[in-house]
């Protein structure tokens, strides 16, 4: 028995209504043409527990499926909501997509929503919306990620970030990600985690100074975006200002590392105390001068 089949098997026995569960998510390998089954398992959750969290993100990670992966929606209950108290997933999912282009649709859903009831709306935006529904809510993204509790501030970073780094949402173009900075930091993040970072120009690097950078630590693992600009850019520019973002980090952060030699007064700082640096140094001082520096993670 696998650990997955091993899981299930003992919440059947706190609930049989997540055979349901266990069914949707077993119908979704074998429906590769409709995002149905994350509707589905959304729903049968919701019936389970009420409106939750984790139901919200199966949603949002199934509606952000691109529809030329998986066309089909699901089913839905026209008489509920997309969003807030009377939530029902099947809407969640059709709905976001289905409007993924209109900007009146997503300012006219946010106006009927409670601040705690915008954190879903602000995770289907930035992973689903086009690039320029996104720019067009970025003040109101900004304003309502301002007024969440910390709580529900930390929920939506860490499913935004999981959902981006899967690779699963489309990507968002880097010139939206420095308007995003721009307007809030933490709508930066978000932003930043449906980017194309990889492949992305200069402007990305752009996006994020070494200020911002550092105060991004904040927010723990969902910053791991600033992180990949903050190697890059250590490389390119030899810098101390961005070694101290990745020592603003700590060396339990996830995602920076520098790629290339360094010059010896920045192996010196980092062998000076390497303990406070996302990064560590290997065998000494002649390792480090030989292969650089070393990512902990």
């Amino acid at each position: 028995m696998s650990k997955r089949q091993e899981a299930f098997r003992r919440l059947k026995k706190i609930d049989s209504r997540f055979g349901r569960l266990q069914q949707a998510m077993n119908v979704a390998r074998r429906s590769p043409g409709t995002v149905a089954p994350s509707s589905d398992a959304a729903e049968h959750l919701r019936a389970i527990y009420g409106p939750s969290w984790l139901a919200t993100d199966i949603a949002v990670i199934g509606a952000a499926i691109p529809p030329e992966t998986r066309r089909d929606v699901g089913p839905m209950n026209p008489s509920r909501s997309a969003f807030g108290p009377d939530i029902e997933y099947g809407r969640l999912v059709n709905d976001i997509r289905l409007n993924r282009s209109r900007a009146q649709w997503w300012l006219g859903q946010r106006e009927t929503l409670t601040v705690a009831g915008r954190a879903a709306w602000a995770y289907g935006l930035v992973a689903v919306a086009a690039p320029a529904v996104v720019a067009a809510c970025l003040s109101e993204l900004a304003d309502d990620l301002r007024a969440l509790s910390a709580g529900h501030l930390a929920a939506l970073m860490a499913s935004s970030s999981r959902l981006g780094l899967s690779g699963v949402s489309r990507r968002l173009p880097p010139d939206l990600v420095a308007a995003a900075v721009g307007v809030s930091l933490p709508a930066g993040l978000l932003v930043a985690h449906h980017a194309d970072l990889l492949g992305t120009s200069s402007n990305l690097l752009d996006a994020f100074t070494p200020e911002a950078s550092a105060r991004a630590a904040a927010f723990g693992a969902a910053a791991w975006p600033v992180l990949r600009v903050a190697g890059t850019q250590l490389t390119a520019t030899n810098s101390l200002d961005w070694l101290a973002v990745l020592e603003a980090h700590g060396p339990a952060a996830a995602g920076g590392v520098a790629h290339g030699p360094l010059p010896g007064q920045l192996c010196d700082r980092v062998l000076g105390n390497p303990g406070r640096e996302g990064l560590l140094a290997q065998d000494g001082e002649s390792m480090l001068r030989a292969e650089c520096l070393r990512p902990v993670f």
